[in-house]
């Protein structure tokens, strides 16, 4: 399986049908697009998920004026256990539009495709596992969807640590976790403690406040992308976890007193002649 960043400029459209020997997800992230089959047009907008079956007809055709990315998934039906890929062989195509009461499970979602791209970035031991992982936990998210059986998950109770090792292992996990979208008040919250006292206990352990840390974290991951690969700029503001282009251009500049793309053209290998 592989991920990636699919950038159309206004007005794109796309061949006159797709008919490829892989299963995909595709994610909007900006802008809005026409997906065709021959029976019908589904209407895609920013947090609409699809996933088209082997072989199933569809093309794509921008909305004009708009320019577009979405993130797709790649992968053969094979690598899915055979229940979770019987479940979504029943429509060749199927369109989840994850706003309104939804918005929730679009948030989750984009960050199961922040998380893949991060790991195919990285590369870390282990990481085609984790890719694999992710997609299954991306399939059962959108069939549970589908089904409207979705209910909360049961967490750990937070109360069982004391309150410095709980902001500890959060900050551990804010390592590899920095690309999730999340406030100061929810990250407290989700280790069971209130925004001011998760402040000075997260201040004790990092050496820093949080709103600086996850900064930094973004920005070094942005480094290593910007010298590393050949990804666009909007790739790595998805991938880092940043909320728009301006925000990371205004981040970086003031972190290393140039734009990103002076960096990389600053700091990229030169090739061997």
């Amino acid at each position: 399986m592989i991920v990636l960043e699919s950038r159309h400029a206004p007005n794109w459209s796309g061949p006159k049908w797709f008919d490829e020997d892989f299963n995909k997800f595709l994610f909007v992230a900006s802008g809005r697009v026409q997906l065709h089959t021959p029976e019908r047009i589904f209407h895609l907008e920013r947090n609409s998920l699809v996933h088209t079956m082997a072989y199933a007809p569809h093309a794509n055709a921008d909305r004009p004026g708009e320019a577009v990315v979405v993130y797709v998934i790649h992968y053969r039906p094979h690598v899915l256990p055979a229940t979770l890929a019987v479940a979504l062989r029943r429509k060749p195509v199927a369109h989840w539009k994850l706003s309104g009461s939804a918005v929730g499970m679009g948030q989750a979602v984009r960050q199961d495709f922040q998380e893949l791209l991060y790991e195919q970035a990285t590369r870390r031991e282990a990481w085609q596992g984790l890719l694999v992982s992710i997609l299954i936990r991306l399939a059962v998210r959108v069939l549970r969807l589908q089904e409207r059986r979705l209910g909360p998950e049961p967490e750990a109770n937070p109360q069982a640590f004391p309150s410095l090792q709980r902001v500890a292992s959060y900050n551990a996990w804010l390592e590899t976790g920095f690309y999730h979208q999340q406030s100061l008040d929810e990250a407290a919250a989700s280790i069971g403690l209130r925004r001011r006292q998760f402040s000075e206990l997260f201040r004790r352990v990092s050496g820093t406040s949080w709103r600086q840390r996850l900064v930094q974290l973004r920005l070094r991951h942005a480094l290593k992308l910007l010298t590393e690969t050949a990804k666009s700029l909007s790739e790595v503001v998805f991938e880092c976890g940043f909320d728009d282009l301006s925000n990371f251009h205004q981040q970086f500049k003031r972190a290393f007193g140039c734009s990103p793309h002076a960096y990389r053209q600053r700091h990229r290998p030169k090739p061997l002649s």
